[in-house]
């Protein structure tokens, strides 16, 4: 008794409206009781520990209900209407959705069940963080899965979750969901590799030292006193798919240690730039300012490689509130609605037309074409003449630039200058081309373009113009 008092104290610890988070408690434990998880424990421990995590996400108390009681419908004799009686419309739609996606998704079977999770994250994206929650504390006991079923998870998880998780810019989740998941499917390699950094750690470890040491004293002389300094090795995935991008083994490769400096303003994350490029040797072509040009899901750093004594280094230079960010993404802002309306603007676009071409009548395998091009995890950043920023995923086409510029200039699209240079519409664009798109009142969409559009959202408005819609 007294253990559960104390973990509920928890919960409370991070609710606004603590006696309404009592009383879902109380819900979830008075209808789960009796039920037990596969390991054993009282099923009550689950929700709560969902809900422990949305609270640490920085979650509102409606999310933090929604996750106590996301199971009880489809578990217990509760119905729907009970828990909208109880607990308000807001709360009973969210565990509504998460009832209708409750069965693991793959991209081997049930595309209904991608669709009702496309569908849910358009009209409410809390729908898909309490959906990560539960999918993260899943993953924390998966060892008591049978090893078929352990396996179909975990490559649920790493094929839409994870990926999820990083559109929303909730990197410290996604990174978590991908270790377990690749753990749980490629037990062997990921030993393998865990043990090689074993082998290598010496090696790194003085490099991260050496790293920290140097940083810290040359801030400090050059007056950037309030900065973080956190090196460490890649993960075992990072790495397993660097290996198979390059053809290389572990020992092969040369960037397997990353280094954060966070500091107190955005003018120090340049000073900390201009100071690193003078310690250490950029890497050609290793540079780019996400503080200038936000990724879609408000992640902000300066990215630069560096070769230190040797050993290659990738840096991320970020501000504190930049670094909560990263790691909680969408989450981090939500409960303090502090989310700037460009980044809110930005969010909103994107689950716009995540939204969109889902619903068009797609065959299972475009659908899972799209899902799998949404959460690519690259994007690339197109600039208009007035120099407007456009955000594409990589290896979009200058066909798709003109579609997310406006739907007529795409449906009117006869050539482009990119850089002041004519290019044809399946020109692929790269991160800071400046694109003007020339167009024609007979010009018409042929089925031909399809083939070119990579964006979904392009494809799904090319394939209404040639419905004749508008």
């Amino acid at each position: 008794m007294l253990a559960k008092k104390i973990e509920l104290e928890k919960l409370l610890a991070v609710s606004e409206d603590k006696d309404f988070v009592q009383l879902a408690f109380d819900w979830a434990e008075k209808h789960h009781s009796g039920q037990l998880r596969l390991d054993g424990s009282p099923y009550i421990l689950h929700p709560y520990r969902v809900a422990l995590e949305l609270g640490k996400w920085k979650m509102d108390d409606t999310a933090l209900i929604a996750g106590l009681l996301h199971d009880l419908v489809e578990d217990t004799e509760v119905s729907a209407e009970e828990i909208k009686s109880e607990f308000g419309d807001e709360v009973s739609s969210i565990v509504a959705a998460l009832t209708k996606i409750k069965k693991l998704p793959s991209f081997s079977k049930d595309t209904e069940n991608l669709r009702q999770l496309v569908l849910a994250m358009g009209k409410d994206v809390r729908v898909i963080i309490i959906r990560l929650a539960d999918k993260l504390d899943n993953m924390r006991t998966a060892e008591f899965l049978e090893p078929a079923h352990r396996e179909r998870f975990a490559k649920g998880v790493l094929e839409i979750y994870a990926p999820l998780a990083h559109r929303l810019g909730m990197n410290i989740v996604k990174a978590e969901l991908e270790d377990r998941a690749f753990c749980a499917m490629h037990e062997g390699e990921y030993k393998k590799i865990q043990e090689r950094l074993r082998f290598l750690h010496p090696r790194a470890s003085q490099a991260i030292k050496n790293v920290e040491k140097d940083l810290s004293r040359q801030f400090h002389a050059s007056g950037v006193t309030d900065v973080i300094i956190q090196a460490r090795v890649k993960s075992p995935l990072s790495i397993y798919r660097k290996m198979q991008k390059q053809s290389k083994s572990i020992d092969e490769l040369e960037d397997i240690v990353a280094a954060r400096v966070i500091t107190e303003s955005k003018a120090d994350c340049y000073k900390a730039l201009a100071l690193l490029h003078k310690m250490y040797v950029p890497v050609e072509g290793s540079f780019t300012d996400y503080i200038f040009y936000p990724k879609l899901n408000m992640y902000q750093s300066i990215h630069t490689t560096c070769d230190v004594g040797g050993e290659i280094i990738e840096f991320q230079i970020r501000t504190e509130e930049m670094h909560r960010t990263s790691e909680y993404g969408i989450a981090s802002h939500w409960r303090y609605k502090d989310m700037s309306a460009r980044a809110a603007s930005g969010l909103r676009n994107w689950l716009d037309s995540f939204y969109e071409w889902q619903m068009d009548n797609l065959s299972r395998e475009e659908f899972i074409h799209n899902l799998k091009t949404e959460l690519s995890y690259d994007e690339i950043f197109v600039l208009t003449p007035k120099g407007d920023v456009k955000r594409l995923i990589n290896g979009a086409t200058a066909l798709d630039f003109a579609y997310a510029v406006h739907s007529d200039i795409g449906d009117h699209f006869r050539g482009c200058l990119v850089n002041g240079v004519m290019q044809p519409m399946d020109y692929a664009l790269k991160s800071g081309d400046r694109v003007e798109i020339l167009t024609a009142k007979r010009a018409r969409p042929s089925r031909d373009w399809l083939k070119i559009a990579k964006n979904p959202s392009a494809r799904y408005k090319i394939r209404r113009r040639l419905r004749g819609g508008n």
